[in-house]
């Protein structure tokens, strides 16, 4: 809100990544002094699970980790000419974090054939006896 007597030119100009906002007009001589609180991490990242058919029951893959919540303020505070305080502002900037995205299997896993058991051996000395039969020619 423009509490001067003065017209402003109020000129913006977006990028890519950016904003710049820019105030054109005759100076009320004020001094702003603003204050920058850090950027500080208020929770995790939020989660997007997805089913996944060709991964099997059990499996997960991340395919993004996300980033955490964020926020941070500004406390801004303007005064006149003569030094005297005229505002006292705070504003609150939070930010959601990036989706971190996983796919979980729902894909049934094999099942296992059970080989078949092997007799067990003995390891020593092994006897064959042969028994052999004749029959009388006439």
């Amino acid at each position: 809100m423009n509490d001067t007597d003065h017209w402003l030119l109020l000129r913006t100009f977006v990028g890519s990544y950016s904003l710049t906002v820019t105030l054109y007009g005759t100076s009320p001589h004020r001094k702003v002094v603003s204050e920058n609180a850090p950027l500080v991490t208020t929770g995790p990242p939020p989660t997007k699970t997805s089913k996944d058919p060709g991964l099997f029951v059990g499996e997960k893959v991340v395919d993004d980790s996300g980033s955490p919540s964020l926020a941070t303020s500004v406390r801004r505070k303007v005064y006149d000419a003569d030094g005297k305080l005229l505002y006292d502002t705070t504003w609150y900037s939070s930010y959601r974090g990036n989706y971190r995205l996983i796919r979980v299997g729902t894909k049934p896993k094999p099942v296992e054939k059970k080989k078949p058991t092997t007799p067990t051996t003995t390891t020593g000395p092994v006897t064959t006896s042969v028994t052999t039969t004749t029959t009388p020619q006439p």
